[in-house]
């Protein structure tokens, strides 16, 4: 998560991510993450799944 944030490749602002902060806001961070991965994976099944009955 941290070399992500480094990269630049997850907004800080976005998770409530900075740099040297305390183990639990970085648990927290992460859970927010993996909540909004969760809700993209599941809007990219619905959305495949509704271009296959289309065909």
């Amino acid at each position: 998560l941290k070399g992500h944030l480094e990269q630049g490749l997850l907004p800080e602002s976005q998770f409530g991510i900075r740099r040297h902060r305390e183990t639990t806001d970085m648990i927290f961070a992460a859970r927010q993450l993996q909540e909004k991965c969760q809700e993209m994976r599941t809007h990219l099944y619905t959305s495949l799944r509704g271009s296959n009955k289309s065909l």
